[in-house]
């Protein structure tokens, strides 16, 4: 070995003086025979250092092949000289040659201060071509006759210690982060050991610092840090009592270093704009990580995270109350009318929804909470108390749990991070919204005020139906700007007492009442005439304005259907009564063909508009309203919660208005039969014109009895009767071929509406021209 160094120091520093090379050679030895073994940490270092230098090469120096080589052979050092690896493999280092630099380099020794910059020292005692000679950690000044006096391990172990705890020493300063101080002389691998020291030192500051940030999820977060914190400190307060060595400091420092990494990427993680929800689910991802040691710290601080979440769900769902000072809860509330409590004071802020909560298992939050203030502001006389029932009013936090060894981690639910949440909302919501259901159909009788809509606004109760229409007849036939309210009131009592309507209760009787539109000019009573229901809390919520303005349209609809079919029953006994009282008379034997011609008409015509009306009545009435008045009954004996009542109930309507042809899409039909009721009402409006006509030609002839038959002839054959029947005769050819040709129309229209409903509608079709008689009409533009 001797000869070898000599040998290499010869070469490398040929112009030394024999004295220099000889101190030269005496410390080297002293070095290899007196150094302490470095450990494992000396020689990971110096080997990393001799691999950065290969790695560093040229490509067409071969650095990569002169690398692999180094890996081999160092492992081929003898195992006896396994204490002193470090040592040899500096040595070497030291002593290279590189032959590639085009000159021959002198040896550099690295003194590692402060930032671990290359330093040089000042002169030595050696010649000028050995100026500057260091061997790690030591600097050989100008006057030393041997390397300086190192730090002592102890002083180092303890300021290392200062620095764990976040606190400034000789050595090491706190500056953002902890550094060495540049005055301090560190061997390579104690450098190297103190810079893995203070990384977790910065760390420590880092967090130790981090103020609690606004909400109460960011601070119970920083709070949870704190408390996970405090191992680490029990740990520090050990180790002080301790004689320690920087080896022995590091190896108690390996199982919290990964500990307070974790944390501070957490921290990191969730200071950046996460606010609310956001934060619970940063750490629920954490939980789920494949390390078990990260999903138990993990674990620990989502317990304490979700602890004022889960007080605010506790409070939303029980009491019906918003304890959220900071808006982190995913229930948000918006400033409207008591009225529109259920549909537009609150919602669900989606991104406030933590990932641990399904939409579902949210929206279900949402609506036990909306449930009870809705019962607690909207029910009269009714208290919301959930005390005594233990899956609203516990929520239990022991139920967050750890994951254990080899346990499968497949999601929050899976692992028991929130084992027992979603099914004590679950119970919580099925208790909360099942009583408020009861309590609409029991107390406040729900059924009972939609059967009520069904018999009154929607003229299921036939007997109230035509009392009312017969009682009307007279005050609606006026204009429509001379009739007054309270005078329709008498006459709604009345109808109401006519029938079985009376025996209604009383509550549903005092609710129904009338209701004027604006009249326009020229319009009837018949235009502006409508019935109304009274709603109040809490089944407007159910009946809500625009769920009445579609009852009122369907009963505009309705009425007028059941107007003109009572219009067209008149016209039937009107007629009946005309030829009972010729055939009376005696007196029909004389009247002339062209007369009972013109009759005749009038009579098949007005078959044929009673088939159309009585036809799309029946279908409206039987097809339309019974059946969706049997699927709301059943979809209401099923529901849950209130919001399938409202569901329940709007497609009730929205049933009633496709078959009713009020929908939108259906407007060519229902124009189709607004016109031909308005010709059927012109139908009978010529109708009683005619009928009066004969009725004054009969009292003519009864008036001429006692004279001779020809002033009978002659009334019969007078200019003004003769000229009434020619003029009926062709108003009835005008309104018979008006009618065929919209019917026509109307069946086309049916036929073109799209899927909606359209096995009704073509039924409907079938009803309408079921001998096809319409149909070869509109093949035959001559017409009858």
């Amino acid at each position: 070995m001797q000869g070898l160094v000599r040998s290499l120091v010869c070469s490398e520093l040929p112009d030394l003086a024999e004295q220099d090379a000889n101190a030269l050679f005496l410390r080297i030895f002293q070095q290899l025979s007196s150094a302490p073994g470095g450990g494992a940490a000396e020689d990971a270092a110096v080997e990393e250092l001799i691999a950065q230098h290969l790695r560093g090469l040229r490509k067409s120096d071969r650095g990569l092949d002169r690398h692999l080589r180094f890996q081999g052979l160092k492992n081929r050092l003898p195992s006896e000289s396994r204490g002193k690896r470090s040592s040899v493999l500096a040595l070497l280092f030291l002593l290279r040659g590189d032959p590639y630099a085009g000159e021959t380099r002198s040896p550099q020794y690295f003194t590692h201060r402060g930032r671990s910059e290359p330093k040089e020292t000042g002169t030595s005692k050696l010649s000028d071509g050995a100026a500057r000679t260091v061997y790690m950690g030591w600097q050989l000044s100008a006057g030393a006759g041997g390397p300086p006096t190192e730090l002592p391990e102890a002083k180092l172990v303890r300021d290392l210690l200062f620095a764990l705890q976040g606190v400034s020493s000789d050595c090491f300063k706190l500056n953002g982060s902890f550094e060495v101080d540049p005055a301090v002389i560190l061997s390579r691998p104690a450098w190297v050991v103190s810079q893995r020291v203070l990384e977790l030192a910065t760390l420590h500051s880092r967090l130790s610092s981090q103020a609690s940030g606004e909400g109460l999820l960011q601070q119970a977060l920083c709070e949870a840090l704190r408390q996970q914190l405090q191992e680490y400190y029990e740990m520090l307060a050990l180790l002080m009592s301790r004689k320690l060595t920087l080896r022995s400091l590091w190896s108690w420092l390996l199982a919290p270093r990964a500990r307070l990494g974790f944390l501070a990427t957490l921290s990191e993680a969730t200071r950046q704009g996460v606010f609310g929800g956001a934060v619970a689910s940063t750490v629920v991802a954490f939980a789920q990580s494949g390390d078990l040691e990260v999903q138990k710290a993990a674990t620990r601080i989502l317990a304490s995270v979700v602890r004022p979440l889960l007080a605010m769900i506790r409070a939303w769902m029980t009491e019906g109350e918003l304890q959220d000072p900071f808006g982190e809860f995913f229930v948000v509330a918006a400033s409207v009318p008591l009225q529109d409590l259920w549909t537009r004071m609150y919602r669900l802020e989606l991104e406030m929804v933590p990932s641990f909560l399904s939409l579902d298992l949210a929206r279900k939050i949402l609506l036990t909470g909306k449930s009870v203030n809705f019962i607690r502001l909207c029910c009269p006389g009714q208290v919301w108390s959930s005390k005594g029932n233990e899956a609203t009013t516990e929520f239990d936090l022991a139920e967050i749990r750890e994951p254990e060894e080899g346990q499968k981690q497949e999601g929050p639910a899976s692992s028991g991070l929130l084992r027992g949440l979603a099914e004590r909302v679950e119970s919580a919501a099925q208790r909360t919204n099942e009583h408020l259901v009861r309590l609409l159909m029991e107390k406040y009788a729900l059924g009972e005020h939609a059967l009520a809509l069904r018999r009154f606004l929607l003229l299921g109760q036939g007997d109230f139906v035509e009392s009312l229409m017969d009682a009307l007849q007279e005050e609606l036939n006026a204009e429509a700007d001379t009739i007054h309210r309270h005078h329709l009131m008498g006459v709604l009592d009345m109808a109401l007492r006519q029938s079985n309507a009376q025996f209604c209760p009383a509550d549903v009787l005092a609710r129904l009442g009338v209701k004027l539109l604006s009249p326009s000019a020229g319009e009837r009573g018949w235009d502006i005439f409508l019935l109304d229901y009274s709603i109040d809390a809490p089944l407007h919520v159910v009946f809500t304005p625009v769920a009445m303005q579609k009852y009122e349209r369907t009963f505009a609809f309705l009425w007028k259907l059941r107007r003109v079919s009572h219009a067209l029953a008149a016209s039937w006994s009107q007629h009946m009564t005309l030829q009972r009282h010729l055939s009376f008379l005696g007196k029909a034997a004389a009247a002339p063909a062209t007369a009972f011609s013109v009759l005749h008409r009038f009579s098949c015509l007005r078959h044929q508009l009673q088939h159309f009306v009585q036809n799309i009545q029946s279908y409206v009435m039987f097809e339309v309203l019974d059946t969706s008045w049997a699927k709301l009954q059943a979809g209401w004996r099923s529901c849950t919660d209130l919001d399938e009542v409202i569901s329940q109930h709007d497609r009730y309507l929205v049933n009633i208005e496709e078959g009713a042809f009020l929908a939108q899409g259906c407007e060519s039909v229902l124009s189709g039969i607004t016109a031909l009721l308005a010709l059927a009402l012109d139908f009978c409006h010529l109708h009683d014109q005619a009928c009066a006509a004969s009725f004054e030609a009969a009292e003519a002839m009864e008036e001429a009895e006692e004279e001779d038959v020809g002033s009978v002839f002659q009334v019969l054959r007078s200019q003004p009767f003769a000229r009434s029947l020619a003029e009926s005769r062709a108003q009835l050819d005008g309104v018979a071929s008006s009618f065929s040709m919209k019917l026509q129309q109307l069946l086309q229209s049916l036929e073109e509406q799209p899927e909606l409903r359209v096995m009704d509608f073509s039924f409907l079709c079938c009803r309408l021209d079921f001998n096809g008689y319409y149909e070869r009409q509109a093949d035959s533009p001559a017409g009858p």
